[in-house]
């Protein structure tokens, strides 16, 4: 596991900068974005993939941080920040953070904090492993089984996920849910869905036809897709062009 993107929540320069060079000191290879309040958070997030966000409890109130985590916990794990001991009781209360670091603090604590970020990552992916898969549905979480799931498409931040049992959003952006299903039989065919592929019908040069419905092949996608098409072509004697 590995932490590419961080988001810190904090509305003063000096604070931000000090977190940032810190973090940034112990993960080099990591790009950290910067927002201000609650709003501005949940901008930044509508377009990026987040590993983890640092979250100031002075720039974000407690009902604000319930929300975000009920947004985002347990996919993106949240560690909070804060100038007053008091806080780490309340933040230790909600339970939506991994982790509370009190400031100042060295290097160190952050370290401890990011290493239990990384555990937790591991722990949480063990529960999909296999032929399911766990996936956060408004503030539950609803675990599918990977041979039920015909395909997937972008709404908004969220996703759609269509199975024979019916059709539920999930809090994953497709980005994210293709990053989990790389090694398994799924592929991303256009910006918008992602598919199953034991679940093809047919195609042809325009679109997958599956169990449930049709889903297109987008143009910027087909070179990618020249493996699959090949083993379905063998069968069909069909050409993608």
């Amino acid at each position: 596991m590995s932490i590419n993107k961080c988001l810190i929540i904090e509305e003063r320069d000096e604070k931000y900068t000090q977190t940032e060079e810190c973090f940034k000191a112990l993960k080099n290879s990591s790009v950290c974005y910067r927002s201000k309040s609650y709003k501005e958070a949940m901008k930044i997030m509508m377009n990026n993939n987040m590993d983890l966000i640092l979250a100031d409890t002075g720039s974000i109130g407690h009902e604000e941080l319930k929300d975000l985590s009920h947004a985002v916990y347990p996919q993106i794990p949240i560690i909070a920040l804060s100038d007053s001991p008091l806080e780490a009781v309340k933040s230790y209360e909600m339970g939506v953070c991994v982790d509370f670091i009190l400031r100042p603090f060295e290097s160190e604590r952050m370290l401890t904090a990011i290493h239990r970020v990384l555990k937790y990552q591991t722990t949480f992916l063990k529960i999909s492993e296999g032929n399911d898969l766990f996936l956060k549905t408004g503030r539950s979480f609803t675990k599918f089984t990977l041979d039920d799931i015909i395909f997937i498409e972008a709404y908004g931040t969220y996703t759609k996920i269509y199975t024979n049992k019916g059709k539920f959003i999930a809090n994953d952006s497709l980005s994210k849910l293709e990053e989990r299903l790389l090694l398994n039989n799924f592929i991303r065919v256009h910006k918008s869905f992602i598919v199953n592929t034991k679940k093809v019908v047919s195609f042809d040069a325009s679109n997958f036809i599956l169990e449930l419905g049709k889903v297109p092949i987008g143009r910027n996608y087909k070179n990618r897709l020249e493996g699959l098409v090949n083993m379905y072509s063998v069968s069909t004697g069909s050409v993608l062009a």
